[in-house]
């Protein structure tokens, strides 16, 4: 018991780092010369580097590409409680910024992974999901859903019964505008745009939500209409934002599996969001 199970989308996240000193003559943009390229991993793998740089028991089940390009083999292998499933079908979902300060972003490319799983593949991660959460090895399961083809709203359904029948409390991070099949979640973290977009009456099963609003700090309530708790964010020059949720997430969750305090839980994990958006691009608070 006490451990963390993290599933949902795996995203590369690669910075091309760079300086502009003239204009090009071809159009009236900048050229920005290239210096060097850091990959890191985001997405539902960055909330699990997260709680390994937290020293959390925890184990992340992610599906990603077989077509994931040798040159990242070692980074996907960094984290050490990780299992991946591999997929012949699904895409790479990838984000690179291109920088040319230590927090100037002149440009984000994306690709995103068009392709849902196959139904062999649909089977052999819900059976994979299910197997863990049986094992009694887990207190909460946190789902990082960032909307790129991996799970379908009738898989959380299915996840979310998974965990109901087992005791496993349910965390989620999401891009869903209908949360709906998330019923009966403990907790889930929109920031302010998101909670706008949210449809009308899909929160109603869920326990408490936790909206982060930037400079602003982060708001928790319940499904009941009172304000529950209200958090000033910690000052920090020139953040950068990028991976922050999962920070939050990562960190919340640790600190409520040792406490069951949601304002403690909530402190700690604003300082640990503090100190990963001081930093530049996704990354951990150690």
């Amino acid at each position: 018991m006490n451990k963390i199970l993290v599933i949902g989308d795996v995203i590369l996240d690669q910075y091309i780092l760079g300086s502009i000193n003239r204009i090009s003559p071809e159009a009236p943009v900048p050229v920005v010369k290239y210096d060097n390229i850091v990959s890191v991993l985001g997405g539902a793998a960055n909330v699990a580097a997260n709680l390994e740089a937290l020293s959390a028991n925890y184990e992340g089940l992610f599906v990603i590409s077989s077509k994931v390009s040798k040159e990242y083999h070692g980074l996907y292998n960094k984290l050490q409680n990780v299992t991946y499933l591999l997929s012949d079908t699904i895409g790479i979902t990838q984000k690179t910024r291109v920088m040319v300060s230590e927090n100037q972003q002149l440009a984000r490319l994306d690709i995103d992974n068009a392709v849902p799983l196959s139904s062999i593949d649909t089977t052999a991660y819900l059976q994979a999901i299910k197997t863990r959460l049986e094992s009694n090895k887990f207190t909460y399961l946190v789902i990082a859903d960032y909307c790129k083809n991996l799970l379908t709203d009738a898989m959380i359904v299915e996840i979310m019964q998974y965990a109901k029948q087992n005791n496993v409390k349910v965390l989620v991070d999401t891009k869903r505008k209908n949360i709906r099949p998330y019923a009966g979640a403990y907790l889930i973290t929109p920031n302010e745009k998101e909670l706008l977009e949210i449809k009308s009456g899909s929160m109603h099963d869920i326990t408490y939500c936790l909206v982060t609003k930037g400079k602003n700090g982060m708001l928790l309530t319940s499904n009941q209409p009172e304000t529950l708790y209200a958090c000033d964010a910690l000052p920090v020059q020139n953040p950068d934002v990028s991976g922050a949720g999962d920070t939050f997430t990562s960190a919340f969750t640790l600190k409520y599996l040792e406490t069951k305090n949601i304002d403690e839980s909530i402190t700690f994990a604003n300082e640990m969001a503090s100190i990963v958006v001081s930093k530049r691009g996704v990354s951990t608070p150690k």
